[in-house]
């Protein structure tokens, strides 16, 4: 069965996981700790249009009142999705992930499954589609970040005068990539799966971080196949939390699955009012329903500019930083070798932020931030951003 995004229904559904995160971080804390005084209005600078998290009876969350029991710290979130790209609204939250995407036409990265869950970009170009190399249902279409996306609702930092506010801000996120252009197989959606929650895979590394949560906001129609319930059976047993979207067809949540299978959490989306979104699933299977926004008041995330890779932007801790050089090479199509091609000098802003602005051209290409200090000496070198444009 070929898995699909459900980029709606995924915003209602990592309401669902953050609010248990929140719930997991207040459990494994001391009982000291107790209820903590409702939290001010964080300083990010969206927060205003976080209708969803707002104190809103029958519609916004009122994430700040969850906030005193807990805002996730010591809980691993797995988003088992289409891998992450660097932003600063996970610094220093990302824990090693791995990418579990067998085939390399539907990785886009060149390769098939590695230790690195970086999203490369899922756009479907027209020769994608007259290739006939994938899924009929396949449509042109440019890259969405979905991963991201998802994460960034989950699990984004509050109060860093950057971006939104995510509704677990201090829980650590575990990428998992097992979708990239169409979407996914059963397969590697499995492997992925059993991989967070710390179980043994084949020709994979130990996951030295299981997840307290997985994240599916993922989806295909048919019923759960044995080898997936099984997986999920597997992955409760051991006191894992897995939560998935019931879809985004408008149709009963029966015929979809993960959300059919026995075991996983699943969730809806409501609209600004309160009321069933459209385009969300429904029926027995739906556990219950949180904010996942329509045409009227959509619900904002980390995302990314870039229609067929990632707009290169670094975050950098400015102090003592006199100057900066960014560095553009062309490499190989496994990055195996690259040439300098561009430096080009760049300003940083007070927050620390370099962001680029390049018209990509075909190729295949990294970028890399040298910082010096205020004596002029070389302090430090960013980790390559790499990507492909075609």
């Amino acid at each position: 069965m070929m898995v699909r995004k459900n980029s709606r229904t995924l915003l209602a559904l990592s309401f669902g996981v953050a609010l248990i995160i929140a719930g997991l971080g207040h459990a494994a804390a001391p009982a000291a700790a107790a209820v903590e005084e409702r939290p001010g209005v964080p300083n990010d600078p969206r927060w205003s249009q976080q209708w969803n998290l707002a104190a809103n009876p029958g519609v916004g969350i009122d994430v700040r009142e969850a906030w005193r029991y807990g805002c996730g710290k010591g809980t691993v979130l797995a988003v088992v999705d289409s891998g992450i790209i660097a932003h600063p609204e996970f610094e220093g939250r990302i824990l090693p992930g791995y990418d579990f995407i067998s085939n390399s036409r539907i990785a886009n990265d060149g390769d098939g499954r590695d230790p690195d869950p970086t999203d490369p970009g899922d756009w479907v170009s027209k020769e994608d589609v007259e290739s006939g190399s994938f899924d009929e249902d396949c449509k042109e279409s440019p890259s969405d970040w979905h991963g991201t996306h998802v994460a960034g609702i989950a699990l984004a930092a509050a109060d860093n005068g950057v971006g939104i506010a995510g509704i677990a801000p201090l829980a650590e996120l575990l990428p998992v990539r097992v979708m990239g252009k169409c979407g996914g197989t059963d397969r590697d959606l499995i492997d992925g799966m059993r991989w967070a929650a710390g179980l043994e895979v084949s020709g994979a590394p130990v996951n030295e971080n299981p997840a307290d949560v997985i994240n599916l906001s993922l989806g295909g129609e048919g019923s759960c196949s044995g080898s997936l319930q099984s997986a999920v059976d597997e992955i409760t047993a051991l006191g894992v939390m897995i939560v998935a979207s019931v879809g985004n067809e408008a149709k009963d949540a029966s015929l979809y699955s993960p959300a059919n299978c026995f075991g996983p959490a699943t969730v809806g989306a409501l609209t600004a009012s309160g009321t069933l979104a459209t385009y969300s699933n429904f029926g027995n299977f739906v556990d219950v329903g949180a904010p996942g926004g329509d045409t009227g008041a959509q619900i904002i995330s980390t995302v990314d500019r870039g229609s067929t890779t990632a707009v290169a932007e670094f975050r950098i801790d400015p102090t003592g930083i006199a100057r900066a050089t960014l560095i553009r090479s062309s490499c190989t199509s496994t990055f195996s070798r690259c040439t300098v091609v561009e430096r080009r000098a760049v300003d940083i802003d007070a927050s620390g932020f370099v962001s680029v602005t390049w018209i990509p051209s075909r190729g295949t290409w990294s970028w890399q931030l040298q910082l010096a200090d205020t004596n002029d000496h070389e302090a430090a070198t960013s980790p390559r951003a790499r990507f492909r444009v075609r």
